[in-house]
């Protein structure tokens, strides 16, 4: 099967650790990113493609075991929603990543070794939700792995959305 978007895309690794970006790293990156020479300018797409984020993906999944790969253009600033929404019964994670920089997870079933984790069910489908750190991320093209290990037909959701942290009262 092929994702929401008929495209596939392929991650080259996907470690399970979590990492934060330092202020230091998102300066060298942004300006490694305008140093680019004009040149690639020319290979860019127009400036209103560049400007669209999406923060969604589902996947119609048959039963049993299945992966996927994907990629999303998020906006620079914060991870604020972390979301996987299966049907009940489905066992799945995903792992989100920007290559070398930074990355997060989520799993459709809670732990007691990741207490920032909450599942509750909503429905046929169990809803869940990964607090993460609000580290500063760039923005930039996230690479996603998604693994369903068990579990009936139906479809799987990732909410993922960056934005600029809500002001502090």
């Amino acid at each position: 099967m092929r994702d929401s978007l008929d495209r596939l895309a392929r991650i080259s690794s996907v470690s399970p650790r979590r990492s934060c970006v330092n202020a230091g790293s998102l300066a060298a990156s942004l300006l490694l990113v305008a140093a680019q020479p004009v040149a690639a300018d020319s290979q860019r797409q127009p400036q209103a493609a560049a400007t669209r984020f999406q923060t969604t993906r589902t996947f119609e999944l048959d039963a049993g075991r299945a992966t996927r790969t994907f990629t999303l253009r998020e906006r620079s600033g914060v991870i604020l929603v972390n979301r996987l929404t299966v049907p009940h019964g489905v066992r799945a994670f995903v792992d989100a990543r920007i290559p070398h920089l930074a990355g997060a997870g989520i799993s459709s079933w809670p732990s007691r070794n990741n207490p920032t984790l909450s599942c509750r069910r909503h429905g046929a489908f169990d809803v869940c939700t990964q607090s993460e750190e609000w580290c500063p991320m760039p923005q930039v093209i996230w690479h996603f792995h998604l693994v369903k290990l068990i579990g009936p037909t139906g479809p799987i959701r990732l909410d993922y959305i960056i934005a600029a942290p809500p002001a502090q009262p």
